[in-house]
Order: C-alpha cells, then structure tokens, then sequence
C-alpha cells in the first residue's frame, strides 16, 4: 500500500506545472478567453481528470474499476497533447496538422463506414454466426449445459474453445458488429464460428462475407486512404505558409505567458523589420 501511495505523489507531482501553467493561462487572459479555446476545455479534462484519479487510487487503489477508466482517458488526452506539442519541430508541423485536418474532412466517410459495418453485422446476426444455440443438436445441448455453468460460475474456460466466446461478456449481437469490423481490416476470424453454420447457411455466410470483404475492404477503405493523401496534398502545398503559422501561434501564447519583469526590448521589441531581396 505504501509502494502505491509513492506512485500517487509521483503523479500527483507532475500535475502540478500544468495546474500551474493553465491557471496562470486564465488568470492573465480572463475566463471568457480562456473558455474560448476549445483546446482548454482538453487542458481541464487532463488536470482534474489526473487529480481525481490521485484521489481515487488512493481511497479504492489502482485496479479499480473507476481508477481504470480515468487512467485510460487521461492516456488519451495525454496522446493528444503530446502530438499538439510536436508542432514545435518543423519537420513534424505538417503531419501534425495533416492528423487534425483528416479528422475533420473524415467525419462523413467515418459516419458512412460506421453505417455500412453496423448493417452488414447485421446480416451475421440473422445467419447466427458463431450462435450454437440456433439449433437443438447434442452438440448445442452440450454447449448449453457448459454455457449454462460458465454464467453461474462465472468462468468462461469450460467454453474457451467455442466459437464467439471472446465476446461473452459484451453479447454475440456486438460481436457480430466486431466480426465485421474485424473483416473489413483484413481479419478473418469470423470464417471459423461458420463451421456450426449448415449447408444452407454457409453458402449464405460465404456470400455476405465478399459482400463485406468488396464493400468495407476494397471500396471503402481505399476511399478514407484517397481522402486523407488529398488532405496530405492540400497540407503540403502551404507546408511553408502552414509551419510558420504555427510557430507564431506558440510564441504569441509563450509572450502571453511570460511575466511582465522578463519583458524586455531585447527579447520583445516594440518594431518587427523585414528585409527582402528583390532580383
């Protein structure tokens, strides 16, 4: 318990820059400023996230459900912020900006992706795939018995041989909806749940999975990959204009940060000059 209490003051400690970074952020900016931005509101997830989970580990410990889910979230938000940061590198600007702007041209292809996987799990899920239930035979009444027993014990190894069994505690309805994403990344698991299927059934499941396989596969994804070289494309043409850009957003947020005292003309002149050659 005490190993575990040195590890929350260890992440307790690293909390306290960016605690101390955003409040002074606030403070020197105004509230209305500061709640402008909607990266902030990212910034306040992080911090307070990172304190409530000190909290949390320290009153319930680190393998708590709770403590688990807020880890994970902060981990993410900690990607996020580390690939924000990267701007910094001039090299990085530009695939930086490239991630964030493929995000935003995405979301219809990703809302149509999601629409096309969730309907043809469907198909899955009326032929029963991975559903040894579907049919009374001694090998489902068998299944059933161990199925049965797995609910009750709680234990899923009398059934770790069954097809499906790794979606058992989120439902097979889902892991139909799995089985198809699974498929339209090149994963074909979902061709050895079909041997409970019969005759019928597996001409119909060999049907529905190039229908997946053409549809999610080779159509689909080959667009997402043509959309995000386009946003690539338009990224590179203003790679100047682009890592310039924001390189002046970073020393326009480092002079706001900077106390007034380490203002000096030196390092802050009044006058920026220019000079260009013409030929």
């Amino acid at each position: 318990m005490e190993e575990g209490r040195v590890y929350v003051i260890i992440l307790a400690i690293g909390i306290i820059y960016p605690w101390v970074y955003d409040f002074t952020q606030m403070v020197r900016g105004g509230l209305s400023d500061y709640l402008a931005d909607p990266w902030n509101y990212a910034d306040m997830a992080y911090i307070y996230g990172s304190i409530i989970n000190c909290i949390v580990q320290i009153v319930y410990g680190p393998f708590h459900p709770a403590c688990r889910i807020l880890m994970v979230f902060i981990i993410m938000l900690l990607l996020v912020k580390t690939f924000f940061f990267l701007r910094i590198f001039a090299s990085l600007t530009p695939l930086v900006v490239m991630l964030s702007n493929v995000f935003g041209d995405l979301r219809p292809f990703m809302l149509f992706y999601t629409i096309l996987i969730v309907m043809l799990g469907q198909l899955y899920a009326v032929l029963g795939l991975g559903n040894v239930l579907h049919k009374e035979t001694e090998f489902s009444k068998s299944y059933l018995e161990n199925y049965n027993k797995a609910v009750k014990e709680d234990d899923i190894s009398n059934i770790s041989d069954m097809p499906g069994v790794e979606y058992y505690h989120l439902g097979l309805w889902v892991g139909e909806i799995l089985w198809t994403l699974r498929i339209s990344i090149g994963d074909n698991s979902a061709i050895g749940p079909a041997s409970v299927l019969d005759t019928a059934e597996n001409i119909i499941f060999w049907f529905c999975f190039f229908t997946t396989v053409f549809a999610s596969n080779i159509v689909f994804l080959n667009f997402i990959v043509a959309e995000a070289s386009n946003t690539y494309a338009v990224v590179t043409e203003t790679l100047e204009a682009t890592i310039w850009m924001e390189r002046s957003s970073l020393i326009a947020e480092a002079e706001d940060m900077t106390w007034a005292n380490y203002k000096t003309n030196d390092k802050f002149p009044q006058y920026l000059i220019v000079r260009e050659v013409e030929n």
